[in-house]
């Protein structure tokens, strides 16, 4: 198919902005799983991962600081910043790539 310059082809998002993408979905799984499967049964954010800088100077646990990225108090904190990581992530993956994007 043809496109003349008043024609655009118009792509998904999944296809422009595939790590914007990519992360939004992994944050709303790990949501869901979290909040269905493990605060229900009496887990609670600094078990599961969340950042304290106690655990993290006293114990050396410095994965926190990577999986506190993925923990959401409730659905307004995880659509609030999910909604500023496609606005801000999305522009950030579209001028400098997937790869410098994935790497910071």
């Amino acid at each position: 198919m043809e496109y003349t310059e008043r024609e655009t082809k118009t792509d998904s998002p999944f296809q422009v902005l595939p790590v914007t993408v990519g992360l939004i979905a992994v944050n709303i799984l790990i949501y869901i799983i979290f909040n269905i499967f493990l605060l229900q049964n009496g887990h609670d954010f600094i078990s599961l991962g969340a950042n304290s800088w106690t655990e993290i100077r006293t114990y050396g646990e410095y994965y926190r600081l990577i999986t506190s990225i993925f923990l959401h108090a409730d659905i307004k904190h995880l659509m609030n910043n999910m909604l500023i990581l496609f606005v801000i992530g999305g522009r950030y993956e579209a001028c400098e790539g997937k790869m410098h994007f994935l790497l910071i």
